[in-house]
């Protein structure tokens, strides 16, 4: 326990949820140390009742994949919710998350996993961290601008887990179904885990592949009303990279209307 869980135990309160910083050493942002008490205790204050309280779980380690599996591990309350140390987050986000969850929930039947949307650690603004899986070739396939449901909960395969809510049910249920932590890096070692099947995939693409595997397998969700903004040399947001992407789209107009022209 830390001093937070002991104190609400202590004082009889219930905790009914865990935050989960993924601050490793080696994309640590000061920014983010800034924003994250904040969003820690503006979550407490929105999404806590008479009562109630949160656990901020740390895991005092640097490897994304092993401190994953120690906040599955660790969990207090109904669910995890894990945010990256090279992000930064509104701070409504968890407010958002937990409600978009019930919701879905409610209207499908089960909403083990949500994510919010943002774009890659990159410039020019790429691809979001949302993907499908191509049934010919077994690869993630990113999701294209035209694929992504902007107006309400929208299904995928996998997402990056800067910004996911994963209920604590589903993170019980891989370890006891399939005898393996969470967020275990899947296959042999391999450069390009994108371009391999089964191939070296990172720890958060590997959990999304485990998903998969459950009985019943548990499905993915996302929400574009939640939008961290992914730190790199700038701010990289959604809102940058729809604007990339229909910058590219209009060079691409511009190359075949002139290719047609000089033919």
């Amino acid at each position: 326990m830390n001093r937070l869980e002991e104190s609400a135990v202590a004082s009889g309160l219930r905790i009914v949820g865990s935050i989960a910083p993924m601050a490793g050493l080696d994309y640590q942002h000061t920014r983010f140390f800034w924003n994250f008490p904040q969003l820690a205790a503006e979550s407490r204050r929105r999404v806590c009742g008479p009562g109630e309280t949160l656990a901020i779980i740390n895991t005092g380690m640097s490897f994304a994949g092993p401190q994953r599996n120690d906040a599955c591990r660790r969990i207090w309350g109904e669910w995890l919710f894990m945010v990256d140390a090279d992000m930064m987050f509104p701070m409504d986000t968890l407010e958002v998350m937990l409600s978009t969850q019930r919701e879905v929930a409610e209207e499908h039947g089960e909403c083990g996993v949500l994510v919010g949307v943002y774009p890659k650690r990159e410039l020019p603004p790429s691809d979001l961290l949302l993907y499908k899986v191509n049934q010919e070739t077994d690869l993630w396939v990113s999701l294209a601008p035209h694929e992504i449901d902007w107006q309400k909960p929208g299904r995928c395969d996998a997402a990056g887990a800067g910004c996911m809510l994963v209920m604590r049910e589903v993170a019980e249920r891989m370890v006891l179904e399939l005898n393996v932590p969470p967020f275990l890096w899947w296959g042999p070692l391999k450069r390009d885990s994108l371009q391999e099947p089964l191939g070296a995939e990172t720890e958060d693409l590997a959990f999304c592949r485990r998903l998969a595997l459950l009985d019943p397998p548990v499905q993915m969700w996302y929400t574009t009303a939640v939008r961290p903004t992914h730190l790199a040399t700038v701010q990289v947001s959604v809102d940058d990279w729809l604007m990339g992407k229909r910058e590219q789209r209009e060079l691409k107009v511009q190359a075949v209307s002139g290719s047609q022209s000089t033919a």
